[in-house]
């Protein structure tokens, strides 16, 4: 609670020797306190060390998060009038070949932000109600937190992968989604490049930067819910 912009924009000042700054958190505009940067532990030690904290700072290895590209591929099969996933989450046990939505609005008014390796927005399961947000990605010298323009929805969010897409699918799509009218908000952190393994990645530090940038927009508590599967390094 007692974080501020002065303690965090101190951290970066006169930093040892192969160390570097490279995100915070902007506790100020009521995102989180946290303080990234680059080098050896032995610098990152003397930064901590010659630092003057309010309270006792945690400091933690960044890591990758996982996001399996095999989703889907193994999943139950299942002959009935609605998809698996809508038919086994309405019951407490079992399948009855049919979905029951949980409220009459199915989501409606309700913003999802799927934080993932995008969404392909012009999907037709979506029916234009997801939206790309932000797109998280590390330079050569910083992390960029880009702001997407809906208006050009494959350039920013864009999902090459297909993780986050399936994730949205089964939370808001139109036939098989849980909450077929809520609002779906891309959030891309991992996925940038196409790979041959069957996981894309990103870091732990983006997803920080990706909670601060959306506490930071003034989201409405009763209407906003982030999505995350991931499987953390470790």
């Amino acid at each position: 609670d007692d974080c501020t912009k002065k303690d965090l924009e101190a951290l970066a000042v006169d930093m040892p020797n192969d160390t570097r700054a490279k995100s915070r958190g902007y506790p100020e505009n009521g995102g989180l306190c946290f303080f990234i940067m680059e080098g050896t532990e032995k610098g990152v030690r003397e930064r901590l060390a010659t630092h003057s904290f309010t309270n006792t700072p945690t400091a933690e290895t960044d890591r990758m998060n996982f996001f399996s590209l095999e989703v889907g591929k193994n999943r139950d099969k299942h002959e009935g009038t609605v998809p698996w996933n809508l038919d086994r989450i309405d019951s407490r046990e079992g399948l009855d070949g049919k979905f029951e939505p949980m409220t009459p609005t199915g989501g409606e008014g309700i913003h999802v932000y799927v934080i993932d390796t995008g969404i392909r927005t012009t999907h037709t399961e979506f029916g234009g109600r997801a939206i790309p947000t932000l797109e998280i990605n590390e330079l050569a010298t910083h992390v960029s937190r880009h702001a997407c323009n809906p208006k050009f929805p494959k350039l920013c969010a864009w999902d090459e992968q297909g993780h986050g897409t399936f994730v949205a699918g089964i939370i808001g799509g139109s036939n098989v989604g849980v909450a077929p009218k809520a609002t779906l908000h891309a959030v891309k952190l991992a996925g940038h490049y196409h790979t041959d393994k069957p996981w894309a990645e990103g870091k732990l530090s983006w997803l920080l930067d990706a909670y601060d940038w959306l506490l930071s927009n003034n989201l409405d508590i009763y209407t906003s819910i982030f999505s995350l599967s991931v499987a953390p390094d470790g």
